[in-house]
């Protein structure tokens, strides 16, 4: 009970908060992990969003992206359709690990990470 009402009503828990989030959450992620999804996105939602709203930007959130690989593969997959050239594009990516969204920043993937990474986009 006292670590209930810590975290509750400690103007302090904050910190602990963070520290809860980091050892809960499950950083599984690699590149074109739910490669049908990003597939759909870019070839059913982005179009639709572009006939419907001309120009206006497109503006899609990773939520709970780990370290990253999901926005990064969203971002690569527009690229190659060429989405970049025709459309206002935003994309937001966010993580309740603090670890995690650290990891993100410095951009720095381990092999396997790629595991599912078109060969095509690999090389490039």
């Amino acid at each position: 009970m006292d670590y209930y009402y810590y975290l509750r009503y400690d103007k302090d828990s904050y910190k602990e908060w963070e520290n809860i989030l980091d050892i809960l959450s499950v950083p599984e992620t690699y590149f074109w992990r739910e490669a049908d999804q990003i597939k759909a996105l870019v070839d059913i939602i982005v179009p639709e969003h572009y006939r419907n709203y001309g120009c206006e930007p497109i503006r899609i959130w990773s939520a709970a992206c780990a370290s990253g690989e999901e926005p990064f593969t969203i971002a690569m997959e527009l690229n190659e359709a060429g989405w970049f050239g025709r459309l206002p594009i935003e994309i937001q990516a966010s993580d309740g690990s603090r670890k995690a969204v650290e990891k993100a920043k410095e951009g720095l993937y381990r092999e396997r990470a790629f595991r599912n990474i078109p060969a095509e986009l690999k090389e490039k």
